[in-house]
């Protein structure tokens, strides 16, 4: 993929003043996302449900299929934290290709996480769109799918940025709780683009949502001031 046209006009110094913020950003990103999603998604994922269109079981089948998508959802667990990540991973996609439950879009989240710990990029890929683009699933695990594919492929070889962008604008349209997540990738891209005003904007709009908890609008001040800190050093010297 062609250099922006923006980096091309960047002087060195300027250009190294961004790729540091956006490595510092990325970082951030790491702790926060993909790493975090095991432990959270058995906790929270009904109240995310619940949250994101009046989420019942009986709203997809039988409340004893959802129990009986439940247990084998803990058995292909059991199976993956016992060693046997492969057979585990195919039980998980198998529950995600066949079950019409809440548990569908779950199954899928883990299979990823056993694809990526066999060093499956692509296919982790892969089965983050099959949950983003899933339109019986949760919109709430949809935009996780999503935040968690940018972030990934934000580091692989020439990334599609226009592409990465264009997803992030579907977790931007729904207004959900991973709103302020979307915008700190938006920001990421921008800096590795070189565009640090956008970047900037980013960061300012996370500042200004009504819903985005306080340890993040402190990330995103740090992040901004953090740019402008570095910008004004480098320019003093």
């Amino acid at each position: 993929m062609a250099k922006d046209k923006k980096t091309e006009e960047q002087n060195p110094l300027e250009a190294e003043i961004l790729r540091e913020v956006a490595e510092e950003m990325k970082e951030e990103q790491a702790k926060k996302l993909w790493k975090k999603i095991a432990p959270w998604l058995m906790s929270a994922v009904v109240v995310a449900l619940a949250a994101t269109g009046g989420f019942e079981y009986t709203q997809y089948r039988s409340r004893q299929q959802a129990q009986a998508d439940a247990a084998a959802l803990q058995d292909a667990l059991a199976a993956v934290q016992s060693g046997q990540i492969m057979q585990g991973a195919e039980r998980l996609k198998a529950l995600r290709d066949s079950s019409t439950s809440g548990y569908r879009s779950l199954a899928g989240l883990y299979y990823v996480d056993t694809l990526l710990k066999d060093g499956n990029i692509n296919g982790a890929l892969d089965g983050l769109d099959f949950v983003a683009n899933d339109k019986k699933a949760p919109e709430a695990l949809r935009s996780l799918a999503v935040l968690n594919k940018v972030s990934i492929a934000v580091d692989g070889d020439n990334p599609d940025y226009d592409g990465l962008n264009a997803d992030l604008d579907e977790v931007l349209k729904r207004e959900d709780a991973w709103t302020a997540d979307a915008l700190e990738l938006r920001a990421l891209i921008a800096l590795r683009q070189g565009d640090a005003e956008k970047a900037q904007s980013c960061f300012k709009q996370i500042m200004a949502l009504p819903n985005a908890n306080e340890a993040k609008k402190l990330r995103a001040s740090e992040n901004l001031n953090l740019l402008q800190q570095k910008t004004e050093a480098e320019q003093a010297q």
